[in-house]
């Protein structure tokens, strides 16, 4: 876990670099949406190039800095998937779960790294009802074949090879569409 310190040296830093470059006259409701934009990209980054540690830090920093930004659902989601690549598991649930009413259309990845994360926890119950409600509430998801054969490998898990069986075998499953 990254230092309360350190989080807001770095959220100043963010608040400063944007201020330097959103000088231009705009106003105050764009400069801000410029400034978290800014932000949210050099989180994006770090992210993108596998320094999961710095992304975490930047992206607990935007969302302390812009709570109410677009950007916010997409920033806890990516704090979160580096979070599992650095193998911390055990915060990642509570924060996905506490964020899925406010997610939009990030909502079936918040699910399917619910249940990533549970999975990795060996909760295989629990993931596979997070693999689940992505499946039932978002059967067109980019992650729903995934979840699909998440959902079935945490049935193996936990021995209940009827429920595998039957997450596999519907005609308009996604594992059959695939």
């Amino acid at each position: 876990m990254i230092s309360p310190t350190r989080t807001l040296l770095i959220a100043l830093s963010l608040t400063v670099t944007a201020a330097a470059l959103g000088q231009a006259e705009t106003p105050a409701g764009a400069q801000s949406e410029v400034r978290a934009r800014l932000a949210f990209d050099v989180a994006k980054r770090f992210f993108r190039n596998d320094n999961y540690a710095s992304a975490i830090e930047r992206l607990e920093a935007f969302v302390l800095l812009y709570p109410d930004s677009a950007l916010k659902p997409e920033a806890v989601l990516l704090e979160n998937q580096a979070r599992f690549q650095l193998g911390q598991f055990e915060g990642m649930v509570t924060e996905l779960q506490a964020g899925l009413s406010t997610a939009g259309t990030w909502s079936d990845r918040y699910l399917f790294w619910i249940g990533e994360a549970q999975f990795a926890l060996s909760q295989f119950a629990k993931a596979a009802e997070a693999y689940g409600l992505l499946i039932e509430n978002y059967p067109e998801s980019a992650r729903a074949l995934e979840a699909a054969l998440g959902q079935a490998q945490a049935y193996y898990q936990l021995d209940e090879l009827k429920q595998l069986i039957a997450t596999l075998e519907p005609a308009d499953g996604p594992f059959q569409k695939s």
